[in-house]
């Protein structure tokens, strides 16, 4: 690149878009590398302690290295979730195309909040178990 403001987008379909941008003065140059981070697919399962699956649940999760609910990519049409981030009659929640790398999930369960780490590996269908604890008496 010579002299000059950039502005460089960068896309493939099995990655997340990226973009970098680079300012050059008079006589600068410079070769750019632009880290393109491959997609991944999450199967998110919510059991109940009896190993039962939970339907109805609302759960968020969270992307920790962009720092974003993943609802914001919903929204925005970065990523699909085809039946909302609820779990389904199978307990499940789907996930397609997210960029691989570290995440949360959370919810809340008789105004008890839990949470959990996970990583989702690039290029594949990333399967992620919960497990309620038991119910209080």
């Amino acid at each position: 690149l010579g002299e000059g403001n950039y502005h460089l987008a960068c896309r493939r379909s099995d990655c997340w878009p990226a973009f970098v941008d680079e300012k050059l003065g008079p006589k600068e140059h410079a070769r750019v590398q632009v880290q393109m981070r491959r997609l991944a697919d999450l199967d998110f399962i919510l059991l109940s302690a009896d190993g039962l699956p939970v339907s109805g649940m609302p759960v968020e999760i969270h992307s920790t290295e962009f720092e974003l609910p993943i609802e914001t990519w919903i929204q925005e049409e970065k990523v699909r979730a085809p039946e909302g981030l609820t779990t389904n009659g199978k307990g499940s929640i789907r996930g397609e195309g997210l960029p691989h790398g570290g995440y949360t999930w959370s919810l809340t369960v008789d105004g008890e909040a839990l949470t959990g780490p996970f990583d989702l590996a690039p290029a594949q269908d990333n399967r992620v178990l919960a497990t309620l604890p038991p119910a209080k008496r």
